[in-house]
């Protein structure tokens, strides 16, 4: 285990943290899934054509206050405290808005903005606030731009501006939708992690959660029962399990970019008691080098449960999982790639032609790339 530096207030400081130390298994799962969805990248490049952070941007800088050392100082430095603890070393800009809706978000596919609402931070203690900028930067320390950015488009333009934009049917952006918005509510419990890890208090970042429902009022003394939020949130969970409710379930949240709230708050309160969180705090998380390692095929975990796994690995011994066997690069993401592939599904760059399939002697489908064949082991040049 590493020793930790602290920052003036007494907060621990994660150098070299990779986000795989903190993301939540369903929001790793969630987006390979969106990746798999057919013209998922096609609809992304069209946005980023299209709809470009550049409007956003105008707006923002013309009508917003950027806030930085010399402008709301006290909030900025916050945000800095929060960037260091995490090991985000290039900030994106900050800025406050005059809305009094309880929220703030970040935009971007190239470059990441953070917006605060004004009622939130009125609404907010310090730590509470300080919650609200790690989770901010969760996002950028998870690399959620490009899809949490398309996600929040494809929610406000709705299907029918989609479909004439891009010249595509209902039922072709359907499943992108669902897709995207499922991961979208996952990886927000990725950021409520990193909200938690900035402030290193479990119930400042349960408060600020629970406020978001309803649980805060700025001129009442009456005091927020974080008790009373985790056994609203078990009701929610014991909801009955009839197709019926489920199906309104189903209903109400498919849209949603974000879980509900008092929700996310007991999920929080529940990680701050796990085994992960209590080894991140004691400096043994994983690093920048050692997810570096992983991505170059060094060592792999699982997509769906996380077990550590050496490379290679054709099923996962603890879920039984399929692995994808992948050992190239994307040009333009960077992200991996099956050698099969002709266009990368993260990104839509056009790849080398996919190679085509060989026969082990077991009479096994062997693909270009694979060391040894995934049902009898035989090494690769054994393959016909």
């Amino acid at each position: 285990m590493r020793q930790l530096a602290t920052t003036a207030s007494g907060r621990k400081v994660f150098s070299e943290l990779s986000a795989l130390s903190f993301q939540h298994p369903a929001d790793l799962e969630a987006i390979e899934a969106v990746k798999k969805v057919p013209m998922a990248a096609t609809i992304m490049r069209k946005v980023s054509e299209l709809w470009t952070e550049r409007l956003f941007y105008v707006k923002t800088i013309g009508d917003d206050l950027k806030l930085g050392p010399k402008q709301y100082p006290h909030i900025y430095e916050m945000y800095v405290e929060a960037g260091r603890i995490l090991d985000v070393p290039v900030l994106p800009d900050l800025y406050l808005n005059t809305s009094y809706e309880v929220n703030a978000f970040a935009f971007g596919m190239k470059k990441y903005t953070i917006s605060l609402n004004s009622g939130l931070v009125d609404l907010l203690d310090d730590t509470e606030l300080m919650a609200v900028l790690g989770h901010e930067l969760g996002h950028v320390k998870c690399e959620h731009m490009i899809y949490k950015s398309l996600a929040a488009i494809v929610c406000d333009l709705g299907a029918d501006a989609l479909t004439s934009f891009f010249g595509v049917t209902n039922l072709i952006l359907l499943p992108i939708q669902a897709a995207l918005f499922a991961w979208s509510r996952k990886a927000e419990l990725s950021c409520d992690r990193a909200a938690l890890l900035c402030t290193q208090d479990p119930e400042a970042s349960a408060r600020a959660l629970a406020k978001l429902g309803g649980g805060g009022l700025r001129k009442r003394v009456d005091e927020l029962s974080l008790e009373q939020v985790c056994e609203q949130a078990r009701e929610y969970e014991k909801i009955d399990d009839s197709i019926l409710t489920k199906g309104m379930q189903l209903y109400q949240s498919w849209h949603m970019t974000h879980p509900y709230p008092i929700y996310r708050a007991k999920m929080i309160l529940d990680w701050s008691r796990a085994d992960d969180y209590a080894k991140i705090l004691a400096g043994d998380y994983v690093t920048h080098a050692q997810a570096a390692a992983k991505r170059q095929g060094q060592a792999t975990s699982c997509p769906r449960c996380a077990m550590a796994l050496p490379a290679n690995t054709a099923f996962c011994p603890g879920c039984g999982e399929r692995m994808a066997m992948t050992t190239t690069a994307c040009p333009g993401c960077r992200q991996p790639v099956d050698p099969t592939w002709a266009v990368c599904v993260a990104c839509g760059v056009p790849l080398a032609a996919g190679a085509k399939e060989t026969a082990c002697p077991c009479g096994e489908k062997v693909k270009a790339g694979w060391r040894f064949c995934q049902k009898c082991g035989a090494p690769a040049g054994a393959q016909s």
